[in-house]
């Protein structure tokens, strides 16, 4: 089935804003002149003749910028043709051959060889409002590799940010998002819906079918403010919170929160973080039996079928904290954070590692391999990308903008795409916005070890499991 894919970039196309001013000139000169001569033949060879045809030059210089001003938006995708063109000739994707021309008149003159251009890399270009679209023919060139790799050189080209690049037909199409900063979004339109997170305009976060995430950011480059945006989205879903900040620094204010405490939990110390990610492991575990004794279990649903509040564990700088164990205790943390991002999903237990330096010795391969969302914020070296990224192509660029980065999240973006976090103004407090999502519950019990806030969620567990057994009876009536 035809599908179309824009115009096609042409050899000519090098010279496209010349030949475009040049034509456009032409003809504006040429209709002046030519109408001029049909009202005044007779001052041909008059001295005003040279007068006029001077005006008409005049007028049709007039003529092309009345045009260039009207038509502002076409001159820009002319300008992206033409680069294309010459991006094409300059990288030699095109094959020549040579052709004898013999003389006609004599034999035994040498042949001149002439050289034609054979083959010409069919690259179709199609733009729209701030996105445009480069597809590439998969021809069987001997260039076509050079052809399926070309997205960090278009984005440094035309200083765009890629947003997919796929396979399509006998197409390899790249699709590139120009402007990205105007995508970024205030906190307060940071909406929540069906535990979808919107990050940016376009760009959500699924935190069920994309569990667990790894915020990376040096000193000064807006991981902080985009965890505590996070922690506000994520109570928006009802959830449990567990923070784990063992610098004590800003996550753990949150302990000063009136009410905070009553369902979620703050950590500090070493030895209390590690208590609470191995508890957090046993009750993934008793979620799992717990659900199979329901009436109303079924194979394969989550945690959600069964009306069971997620849990997100959120661990600042993980590698400060890690690095502090002992190594048999290192040697049991990574056992357990391993078996709840592994497992935790269909319970709904999530796991969010924030540090500067997402090391491999620290941070393991099969930890890491199962990290759905990463998040680069502020200015990193390119070896810090591509920890983060695991080499995904891309060409990074350090502005020294705080809150900007790069981000992948699976099911949302196919490659790793430039992220603006959302907007914080100075004046916005953070605890107090908190403050307003807990619940009103005087009396509460505050939640200030891990066991206490497992006993806090066996109670709401319970109670998902009575409103299980009522729908269940009410179906039965039906």
């Amino acid at each position: 089935m035809y599908k179309y894919r824009g115009v096609k970039i042409q050899p000519w196309m090098r010279h496209y804003i010349v030949s475009s001013v040049s034509v456009i000139f032409g003809i504006s000169f040429g209709v002046l002149e030519v109408l001029f001569l049909l009202n005044n033949f007779d001052l041909m060879n008059n001295e005003k003749a040279i007068h006029y045809t001077l005006l008409n030059l005049f007028y049709a210089f007039l003529v092309v910028v009345f045009v260039a001003i009207i038509t502002i938006p076409s001159w820009k995708k002319i300008y992206y043709m033409q680069r294309l063109s010459q991006m094409i000739w300059q990288s030699k994707f095109y094959q020549v051959n040579d052709v004898e021309e013999p003389n006609a008149f004599n034999e035994q003159i040498k042949s001149k060889v002439k050289r034609e251009m054979a083959t010409w890399a069919k690259i179709r270009f199609r733009m729209k409002k701030d996105t445009f679209q480069v597809s590439c023919f998969m021809g069987g060139y001997t260039f076509q590799n050079e052809l399926k790799t070309l997205a960090p050189k278009l984005e440094e080209m035309f200083n765009a940010d890629l947003i997919s690049a796929e396979k399509d037909g006998y197409f390899y199409t790249y699709l590139f998002q120009l402007n990205p900063e105007k995508k970024r979004i205030e906190i307060q339109d940071m909406k929540v819906k069906k535990n979808k997170i919107l990050l940016m305009k376009g760009l959500t976060w699924d935190i069920v079918k994309t569990p667990n995430a790894l915020v990376v950011g040096e000193v000064g480059g807006g991981k902080t403010y985009f965890l505590l945006s996070l922690i506000i989205a994520f109570l928006k879903t009802n959830a449990k919170l567990k923070i784990l900040d063992p610098k004590n620094a800003d996550l753990a204010d949150l302990r000063d929160v009136e009410g905070f405490l009553n369902k979620h939990e703050v950590q500090t110390e070493s030895n209390k973080i590690a208590e609470c990610i191995r508890l957090s492991t046993l009750e993934m575990k008793q979620r799992y039996e717990d659900v199979k004794k329901l009436p109303t279990y079924k194979t394969g649903k989550d945690f959600s079928y069964y009306d069971l509040e997620p849990v997100f564990i959120i661990i600042d700088e993980f590698v400060a904290f890690i690095d502090n164990l002992k190594a048999n205790e290192k040697a049991q943390v990574n056992a357990h954070l391993s078996d709840l991002v592994l497992k935790g999903r269909q319970m709904g237990i999530f796991v969010i590692f924030a540090t500067q330096r997402p090391d491999a010795e620290n941070l393991k391969g099969n930890i890491r391999d199962q990290l759905g969302a990463r998040f680069a914020l502020g200015d990193m070296s390119l070896e810090g990308y591509r920890m983060t990224f695991k080499n995904m192509q891309k060409s990074y660029v350090n502005s020294g903008l705080p809150a900007r980065g790069y981000c992948h999240i699976k099911g949302s973006t196919k490659v790793v795409r430039e992220f603006f976090a959302p907007y914080v103004s100075p004046d916005y407090d953070f605890l107090e916005e908190i403050r307003k999502l807990m619940p009103d519950a005087p009396g509460a019990l505050a939640q200030d070890s891990a066991g206490g806030a497992i006993a806090h969620e066996a109670e709401g567990f319970r109670a998902g499991v009575e409103r299980a057994e009522r729908l269940e009876r009410d179906n039965e009536r039906k």
